[in-house]
């Protein structure tokens, strides 16, 4: 279910790419 990424990432992966997603960085 890869939206913003290219690949699934896991679990621990998913939360910092979501944030980052969302441009909480």
């Amino acid at each position: 279910t890869a939206k913003a990424t290219p690949y699934e990432p896991m679990p621990e992966n998913l939360d910092e790419i979501v944030t980052q997603a969302k441009g909480a960085h």
